[in-house]
């Protein structure tokens, strides 16, 4: 989790982090992620802001040492929640309010299967990057090796490819494979992508891919919305101006 924490619900459970995603800026959605200490009883919750409910949410009762994270799709963008951060409301078994940890600006948060979750490659730019640092993170030991693969696909007015610039490899340029990530891995992956000289002006997507390195077979999206849009996580996207 990016903003860790340690509030206690009582009979156990206790939330231990909240990430933030914003790839779709106007569906954004926040992970709350759970600890049952010991063995815990269900907890039902609400999610507001200035007293408007945004979301309910349910934890089932858990046995002693597991985890769960609920997922929560909240209407407004990511100048909503910077400046008016939302609340958790405790329904039970212990009435309570709890303040969610305020987002940074565009945070992201995609989970791949496997336990490898996306955070975003920092600042957003006006033109498309050419040497993007992506972020990776590890819930749990990954037990494959996988690569990385990013691109720059810019299209004709009917949408259609017009060229496409890829580099894929071995994370953190061959130096950190997946097989070494841990859980709470912090991994960055530079990559190189450079616009066709040739290319003309237009809309440019870029794409990120991770597939595993033997078998060629992708890493599913666990962001069913993403998944449902496109065989990709998105990193962007821009209009090239020459």
């Amino acid at each position: 989790t990016q903003h860790p924490c340690n509030r206690r619900m009582g009979d156990g459970l206790a939330l231990i982090g909240a990430d933030w995603d914003f790839t779709l800026s106007q569906q954004p959605r926040l992970y709350l992620h759970w600890l049952a200490r010991q063995g815990s009883s269900p907890l039902d919750f609400s999610i507001t802001s200035d007293g408007l409910s945004l979301a309910e949410g349910h934890v089932p009762a858990l046995p002693a040492g597991s985890y769960q994270s609920t997922v929560h799709t909240l209407p407004g963008t990511a100048t909503t929640f910077d400046s008016h951060r939302p609340t958790l409301g405790i329904l039970a078994p212990t009435p309570k309010t709890i303040t969610i940890p305020a987002p940074d600006q565009a945070e992201q948060y995609i989970p791949f299967g496997n336990g490898i979750i996306y955070l975003g490659y920092g600042e957003f730019s006006a033109t498309p990057p050419s040497k993007p640092r992506l972020f990776f993170g590890a819930s749990r030991p990954v037990q494959r090796d996988y690569s990385i693969s990013t691109s720059l696909i810019g299209l004709n007015p009917d949408d259609t490819w017009a060229w496409q610039e890829l580099d894929d490899g071995i994370p953190a340029m061959g130096a950190i494979p997946t097989l070494k990530w841990i859980a709470g891995s912090r991994v960055t992956a530079p990559h190189n992508l450079t616009i066709p000289s040739e290319a003309l002006p237009g809309r440019v997507i870029g794409t990120l891919i991770i597939y595993d390195a033997f078998t060629g077979r992708t890493l599913p999206l666990l962001d069913e919305r993403l998944a449902a849009a496109a065989p990709w996580a998105p990193l962007g996207e821009w209009v090239l101006q020459r």
